[in-house]
């Protein structure tokens, strides 16, 4: 494979496209070169310029020169903090020149190498930007999977933020694709469906994370084995939070069994010190004890609801039963009936027909005594109170 990247091309002081004054070379990999420039339009502006040889080839054989144009379309599309700016594509004969932000710092694998297994709180602080970040190029319409996350392409700032700066295998989610049509990532934190096997989706990127989590806190780069091995075989003072949930939760071979989304990924990081075994049995616990006093509660509702209807129904059955009798004595016994009438009122204020057959009663005689307006006044004074 010709890459042509032995071979430096542009010296300081060079100047591309009459505007980027080349300053110095800041970088240097199999198939390209960094350069830090400045604008000589803009005050106080520097760019980084990756310089790729036209004809160079990955190792699947696929034109760098399309890979980098496939990228600068992607972020022609997007802007998140987190993530590089392209601003501009400079092309000669031999060469194309991808001026992006300049982003101060190193990246992550390098700083690993330098010091070793990294700080949890550190960690999270990171991942938590790059989870916002990718979540932001899954809600893109079509979703953007990213499919290449590693330590090797998120740079720390020396402010401590994070840039995620390599996005040239990225591939927009397509709803009726079975697979990708090129197998792309890196070994040792692609998924498993990335070879080939399925398309790829915002849960592969899931799964990158969780690689990159492990290499981050085991301080060298995750094995090529599924599962990936408990993260504490390496670096035995990881946490729990990490180590038995959120790294196993994101690398599940089985990628429905992972988070289904970096939202969900960024919620349990929030509380990464808190996913411990003892904690998660006292959340085992008191939602035991929220369900037995909500099944508590409801069993007394439903107690409490049986009781009322079964007072409303003894309540109508003595009503019935008083107006019953009432209504049979009302011409043998006018004065009976009448007390008889007045009980199933008092018992139900509403009923009409006890009301109706007390006035009978009082119509048997002939006369509507002051005692029987007493009474009858009391009685539909009642009503009134009901009502």
């Amino acid at each position: 494979m010709e890459s042509g990247a032995s071979r430096r091309t542009l010296q300081s002081g060079c100047v591309l496209k009459g505007k980027y004054e080349i300053l110095t070379l800041i970088g240097e990999g199999g198939m390209s070169r960094v350069y830090l420039a400045r604008d000589l339009e803009l005050v106080n502006k520097q760019w980084a310029i990756k310089e790729v040889d036209r004809r160079a080839e990955d190792a699947l054989g696929r034109s760098i020169e399309q890979s980098i144009t496939h990228e600068a379309e992607l972020l022609s599309k997007i802007q998140h903090p987190t993530i590089v700016d392209i601003v501009d594509i400079v092309k000669t004969d031999e060469h194309i020149y991808v001026v992006m932000d300049h982003v101060e710092g190193e990246p992550l694998d390098q700083v690993v190498r330098r010091q070793g297994p990294q700080v949890e709180e550190d960690v999270q602080r990171w991942m938590l930007q790059i989870c916002d970040a990718l979540s932001y190029l899954h809600r893109q319409n079509p979703p953007i999977i990213h499919r290449d996350l590693k330590p090797n392409n998120i740079m720390l700032h020396p402010d401590g933020y994070v840039k995620l700066i390599d996005l040239g295998v990225a591939r927009e989610y397509q709803l009726d694709q079975r697979k990708d049509t090129v197998a792309f990532g890196t070994t040792g934190y692609a998924a498993p469906e990335q070879y080939g096997k399925a398309q790829t989706d915002g849960r592969s990127d899931v799964y990158a994370a969780g690689a990159t989590l492990w290499h981050l806190l085991a301080g060298e780069a995750p094995p090529v084995e599924f599962p990936l091995p408990d993260v504490r075989s390496v670096n035995p003072q990881v946490g729990e939070g990490f180590a038995e949930v959120i790294i196993p939760r994101c690398t599940q071979i089985d990628r429905r069994k992972r988070y289904s989304s970096c939202d969900a990924l960024a919620a349990d990081l929030e509380v990464y010190q808190e996913l411990t075994r003892s904690f998660r049995h006292e959340q085992k616990r008191r939602v035991g004890i929220f369900a037995g006093l909500v099944a508590s509660a409801l069993t007394l509702l439903a107690v409490g609801i049986f009781c009322f209807g079964l007072r409303g129904h003894l309540i109508a059955q003595s009503f019935e039963h008083h107006l019953g009798l009432a209504d049979a004595l009302v011409q043998i016994s006018p004065q009976e009936a009448q007390e008889e009438y007045l009980t199933a009122i008092r018992q139900r204020p509403d009923g009409v027909d006890a009301y109706c057959g007390l006035i009978d009663a009082y119509k048997v005689d002939g006369a509507f005594t002051p005692e029987e307006k007493r009474q009858f006044d009391e009685v539909y004074n009642a009503h009134l109170e009901a009502l």
